[in-house]
């Protein structure tokens, strides 16, 4: 059955591809993010149509009863009470006289990994198609980051490349945080003002008190003990001062600061210390991913492996300078610090737990008897209310605590970063939400023998099977409430209603989230559904009523991200689908889980004597399951490369050689006059040049106000600061309501530029 991709890209004609390289970035991820949704649908529902029927038809006894025999006993031993419910349609009803019918389950087993390893491979295929279709497309190629290569670990005699101190990186912080905080203060002022002065003509008061008014009821701040951006002011420490002249004072000195800093760096790059990471630009985007190919240095961990397909704004700066051996200590940490977190995860969980039984603790626990003393309303409510939450506000602090992690570990990138989430935060889910769950019902006896590898099979075959019924709940409970989530945007209408109206209270803050929504996440995205598909694939021989469950989850999710990922949906990572590989290879989780399970199952399996009758079954997925883990170091040895880097042959496919887009001219024409195309260029050689020195002043902006105080504002700034500090009210007024807004929804901060064409998505 081919897979969507493969029947897209197969079928095209050789001008159809050639259109396809004109893809934009929506689309394109787009086309994965639904075909994520879609793959699910179809290995789902082709095992359980075309294979897995016959497991049904296996399992279900004759005149819809149990085909075990529960008044006789067999060869001495009492048969296990015959299953009920959906509990027929598992691996449990098949009775010791009928053991011959686990041949069935290899046989559908078999049939099942050997369809999803094709399905893996066609996916595979079809993504690399499309992936190499988007990287050349002429809009892409015109983009730095398509010929840029960063290299890192440089040995010292490389290293002449000026780089700034992070101590210069921090006063840009530092600098763009006071005028936010300086901005916000100025239009609070205006405000008052306004306010005041509505006040005085309908009461009839005089100008002296107006003029009182502004000195004495200015904003105030304590100002920090230490001259340090991570330690914020603290309350009643520190001294007191007006928060409008303070911040004043400090963008003043900052700007003088910054900007002879930058004039150094730029014309005297030998004033400061080099870096062990380079930036390098070719001039055709086949020649960065051949390089990026190629062994660069004869002494180990140097200068490699370079990475290409980087965005300027992508870049982590801080983590850029952090040697390989610094970068192994902060991973090993990391890692050792995330499996702690998902062992260690299950406490706070279990205090949730707890809280919803709390009515029942003084039963079990004599010194928690003083619950009974509080109000019946009270503990009703904490019962029902704070589990929940609290599970809510853990499910949402793990993400960014991971992103944290992530970046402490020493990645370059925000893409990096997100696809070392998508990592962890999926072997999150997949312990806690099943394994936890699976061995739930036998918990004391998986500790006992968890240290002991051969006992796993045996462990998740007793365990496994008996959970099924809640995963079939489980998986509709996700798909109502993921897509009931998705389709009302929760988050978007949280943002706009309750969270805009508290703490948006000037133009600039109301203009970035409004043009800046929320980006989606694609290293919390992914590992919810790979979650969901694992768990389908462990249950599809063992308990087949499971492909059904999946068929309906999947098939809500591919009608709510059909078209939400093209209209709706913004991000702002290009990894131009590097996700979507990786989810394919977390899949053999399930694939691996499902096979040593019923390893364990068939050498549980006994018949009417009490005798070993399915070891050929269990040496077979044993064998199988060694094939399985060969495959996947096979298919990922053929498609690793073609995943990361462009082959040299997808030059000569290009519409449009590298040599003759925009921008990637070998020696660039002088800039022409205002407006004019070639000063793109100048840009574009710094645009990957360290963030300190290409931030510009920025411009404080404040609302324009019928008394005057926003002119007096503009001048006192201007000619008590000499000029050090940009102030502007332009397109900015106060509503009837007396908030700051822009003049229209088109109007932005007088210190936004024009993004560089060549950075462009769409």
């Amino acid at each position: 059955m081919p897979t969507n991709f493969t029947q897209a890209l197969e079928k095209a004609s050789a001008s159809e591809q050639q259109q396809s390289q004109g893809i934009s970035v929506t689309a394109f991820i787009a086309s994965l993010s639904t075909s994520v949704i879609i793959f699910g649908i179809e290995i789902f529902l082709f095992i359980a149509l075309k294979g897995n029927q016959k497991l049904i038809h296996i399992f279900q006894p004759k005149e819809s009863s149990s085909d075990h025999d529960d008044d006789d006993d067999h060869g001495g031993e009492p048969i296990e009470p015959s299953p009920s419910g959906l509990d027929q349609f598992s691996w449990g009803n098949v009775a010791p006289e009928n053991s011959g019918r686990y041949w069935g389950h290899f046989a559908m087993a078999l049939f099942t990994i050997t369809y999803v390893c094709w399905v893996f491979f066609g996916e595979l295929r079809g993504y690399i198609k499309l992936r190499q279709a988007y990287l050349t497309s002429p809009k892409h190629r015109r983009k730095a980051s398509a010929t840029t290569i960063l290299v890192t670990a440089i040995p010292n005699e490389f290293c002449n490349v000026e780089k700034l101190e992070s101590v210069y990186a921090e006063k840009i912080k530092k600098r763009d945080a006071l005028c936010l905080k300086l901005e916000a203060a100025e239009t609070n002022l205006i405000i008052k003002c306004q306010r005041a002065n509505i006040k005085r003509h309908i009461g009839g008061g005089d100008s002296e008190l107006w003029k009182s008014y502004l000195s004495e009821d200015q904003e105030t701040m304590r100002t920090p003990i230490l001259d340090v951006s991570w330690m914020p002011s603290l309350w009643l420490i520190g001294k007191k001062e007006g928060t409008i002249k303070y911040c004043r004072e400090k963008i003043s000195d900052l700007n003088k600061n910054i900007e002879t800093i930058q004039d150094k760096g730029t014309n005297s790059p030998d004033k400061f210390p080099g870096t062990n990471s380079a930036f390098i630009r070719f001039n055709q985007q086949a020649a960065a991913h051949m390089a990026c190919q190629a062994v660069s240095y004869h002494s180990p961990k140097q200068m490699g492996p370079p990475m290409v397909e980087i965005s300027p704004d992508d870049v982590i700066w801080e983590n850029l300078s952090i040697g390989w051996r610094e970068r192994y200590v902060r991973k090993f940490s990391i890692c050792t610090l995330v499996f702690a977190m998902v062992a260690g995860w299950g406490f706070p969980v279990a205090f949730a737990a707890v809280l919803s039984r709390l009515s029942y603790l003084e039963d079990g626990i004599p010194w928690l008897s003083w619950i009974s003393s509080l109000p019946h309303w009270f503990v009703s409510t904490v019962q029902g209310t704070l589990p929940p939450l609290l599970m809510a506000i853990l499910m949402a602090v793990l993400p960014s605590l991971l992103r944290f992690l992530c970046k402490c570990q020493g990645l370059h990138t925000g893409v990096a970063v997100e696809l070392a989430v998508q990592n962890y935060f999926f072997w999150f889910l997949f312990i806690q939400q099943f394994l936890v769950v699976a061995v739930s019902s036998g918990f004391s006896t998986f500790l006992s023998k968890i240290t002991s590898v051969t006992s796993w099979p045996e462990l998740l075959a007793r365990n496994i099977p008996s959970s099924s019924n809640y995963f079939f709940s489980y998986m509709i409970l996700q798909a109502m409430s993921v897509s009931a989530g998705t389709l009302v945007q929760i988050g978007n209408l949280a943002s706009w209603f309750i969270i805009s109206p508290l703490i948006d209270t000037t133009a600039r803050a109301k203009w970035q989230r409004r043009v800046k929504p929320n980006q989606m996440q694609w290293g919390t995205f992914f590992p919810t559904y790979t979650t969901l598909a694992c768990i389908g694939l462990i249950y599809s021989v063992i308990s087949p009523l499971i492909l059904v469950f999946n068929t309906i989850t999947f098939g809500l999710f591919w009608f709510v991200y059909r078209y939400n990922t093209i209209y709706v949906t913004r991000f702002h990572l290009d990894s131009g689908g590097l996700f979507f590989p990786r989810a394919i290879y977390q899949l053999f989780t399930g694939i691996y889980v499902m096979e040593i399970a019923m390893i364990g199952l068939f050498f549980l399996v006994r018949d009417m004597n009490g005798t070993f009758v399915c070891k050929a079954q269990a040496i077979c997925m044993i064998v199988i399951l060694i094939l399985t883990a060969v495959y996947q170091v096979l298919l990922n040895d053929a498609f690793g490369p073609l995943i990361r880097y462009l082959p040299i042959t997808s030059k000569n496919d290009a519409v449009q050689p590298d040599l003759e887009s925009e921008g990637c001219q070998r020696e660039p024409p002088e800039a022409k006059g205002a407006g004019g195309r070639n000063q793109v260029t100048s840009f574009d050689d710094r645009i990957f040049q360290h963030e300190a020195l290409r931030a510009k002043r920025p411009t404080i902006w404040i609302p324009s106000d019928n008394t005057g105080v926003s002119d007096d504002e503009v001048k006192h700034t201007k000619d008590f600061y000499e000029n050090n500090i940009c102030i502007s009210r332009k397109n900015q007024i106060l509503d009837q309501k007396y908030r700051a807004v822009s003049v229209s929804n088109d109007d932005k901060p007088p210190d936004c530029s024009e993004k560089d064409p060549s950075l462009w998505d769409d």
